[in-house]
């Protein structure tokens, strides 16, 4: 399987909300005007809107290394507004790999499903 999914979970600080929001919706609108590998991204708020989710699909790797060079600086600046933790689906190339490792994230290899 070559699609890549990630699973991001954000811990929203206290009133940083609406600057949270703000900068997601940039993140969102970099994503959309310059990446056609990213097939989802998708974010979600609890009712109580301290916690977002986000779940994202990209076509291949090297998708996903497209995104962060793309959103990198804006996913740095979301620490001053949150905190952040993300899971990895499927099999990532090895320089994917590389950068996987050094955020922390654990990866899911793909096993079987439709």
């Amino acid at each position: 399987m070559k699609q890549i999914k990630a699973v991001a979970r954000f811990t929203i600080r206290k009133n940083k909300l609406n600057e949270f929001k703000k900068h997601a919706q940039e993140m969102i609108n970099a994503v959309r005007e310059n990446e056609p590998g990213a097939i989802d991204y998708d974010w979600y708020l609890d009712e109580l809107k301290m916690q977002c989710i986000v779940i994202e699909t990209y076509a291949d790797s090297k998708a996903v290394m497209a995104h962060l060079a793309n959103v990198g600086e804006k996913l740095q600046k979301m620490s001053d507004y949150g905190d952040l933790s993300v899971e990895v689906f499927g099999d990532p190339d090895e320089e994917l790999s590389k950068v996987i490792l050094n955020m922390g994230a654990p990866v899911y290899p793909y096993f079987s499903g439709l």
